[in-house]
């Protein structure tokens, strides 16, 4: 009879069928815990329930929503966990902003907060991404050193770990230390499957993705073609558009970079 309690065993349900790759079902339990954040009146149910809906909006590629989404939760969250919410608008401002090809508008608000959240390492980890998106490869490797000691055990193995660690990947592909990529492999190779959330984030669709990128690397194209085939399946059936159209271009520059008989047609088809 604990409807907080009720509302947060549904909400960490969501998160385990985000993962999945079951977003019709994470619908459907958005709905009830929807209504129960209207009868608690409490800002945090609340901030959560909006999140949710910001995450989904963004997967599928729904991005004037995903603005709109982004400042409400923003707004709520304010009233419950102010510090969180700032770095979760942040982030999840981020997302949409890469997406836009408008990175330019949250670099300083990122750099500026990035002090702010020592304790959570991935915002440092999303800054290094923007970076490798700018194209910054001097700025990118200073900080790259540094979390990549030890087998990247410098980053907390958390509940934000296996989405932080598909934004490692694509900053090892910006600078392709294929030596690096085959530690990675190793590390996410048991969550093939799976897609990569972070929670109230954003999610980054297929872990296959990541998996066809650094095999890629390491110059296992077969196995690379398996994974992006794999990503694929998953994002599409997800109706993750974004996600489908970064896995279709990772994809098609593995095949183009091949050049075996028929893999040209395919790579341009992507």
């Amino acid at each position: 009879g604990d409807m907080e309690r009720a509302f947060q065993g549904r909400h960490y349900r969501m998160a385990v069928l985000i993962e999945r790759g079951d977003v019709s079902r994470v619908v459907a339990e958005l709905q009830v815990n929807s209504r129960f954040a209207e009868e608690l009146h409490q800002p945090a149910q609340q901030w959560y329930v909006a999140a949710t809906r910001a995450i989904i909006a963004l997967l599928e590629g729904r991005f004037v929503e995903s603005e709109k989404l982004i400042e409400e939760t923003f707004s709520l969250g304010r009233q419950a966990e102010s510090m969180h919410a700032r770095g979760v608008h942040i982030m999840q401002t981020y997302a949409l902003r890469r997406e836009q090809g408008r990175l330019e508008e949250i670099e300083r608000l990122m750099r500026e907060a990035v002090p702010d959240y020592m304790f959570w390492s991935w915002m440092q980890v999303v800054l290094m991404h923007l970076h490798a998106a700018q194209g910054r490869r001097d700025e990118v490797a200073r900080e790259y050193d540094r979390i990549a000691m030890d087998n990247f055990t410098q980053l907390p193995f958390d509940n934000d770990w296996l989405f932080g660690m598909t934004h490692v990947v694509d900053v090892t592909s910006f600078l392709g230390d294929a030596q690096q990529a085959a530690e990675l492999y190793s590390l996410l190779r048991p969550y093939a499957g799976r897609n990569a959330f972070g929670h109230p984030e954003y999610c980054t669709g297929s872990v296959d993705r990541s998996l066809g990128v650094l095999a890629a690397m390491m110059g296992r194209s077969d196995e690379a073609v398996r994974h992006f085939e794999a990503a694929l399946d998953m994002n599409a059936r997800m109706g993750a558009r974004p996600w489908v159209a970064h896995t279709q271009h990772a994809y098609a520059r593995v095949l183009a970079e091949r050049s075996r008989r028929k893999d040209g047609d395919l790579a341009v088809k992507l």
